[in-house]
This record gives structure tokens, sequence and C-alpha cells, in this order.
């Protein structure tokens, strides 16, 4: 028995890391933009992570910072659950 899970992903360019692309909420998934804001970066659909992406060029305009590109990634995660006894 599986179960597979389907969720899309925000990553930013990045020259340091070993691909050339980082998730912009890292493993949790946000980003905090101030106390009381924070940006959703790992979304159920598509359009939720193009709403991050607008939102995030938008932090990254008003406090005058050049905006990096950005690009949405397919992320499925198949569970397998397997009966041992």
């Amino acid at each position: 028995m599986s179960k597979i899970e389907t969720k899309f992903e925000v990553q930013r360019e990045s020259k340091s890391s070993r691909h050339g692309w980082k998730a912009v909420g890292g493993r949790e998934g946000y980003i905090h933009i101030d106390e009381d804001t924070r940006i959703i970066t790992r979304t159920q659909t598509v359009e939720q992570a193009r709403q991050a992406i607008v939102e995030l060029a938008k932090d990254y305009r008003d406090n005058w910072l050049k905006v990096p590109a950005m690009r949405i990634v397919k992320i499925v995660v198949t569970t397998t659950y397997e009966i041992v006894e």
C-alpha cells in the first residue's frame, strides 16, 4: 500500500547551492517577512505558489533589493507501507 502526496515549492537562484537553486522557505515551507506576516512557500496548488512569488518579489522591491530569479518545483512524495509481521 502506498500514499502519494504532491506539493509545489518556490525556489530562488542561489550560486552557493550545489545545483544552483535553493528553497525559499527552507524545510518549514514558509518565510517570515516581519513579526506578524509570513509567506507560505510550500503550497498545495500552483496558483498559491505563483501568489507567493508575487508577494516575495514585492517584499524584495519594498526593501530595495534586486528580485532574484524564482521558480516553482513540483514535489511528489511517495510513502510506502509494508506489513512486516
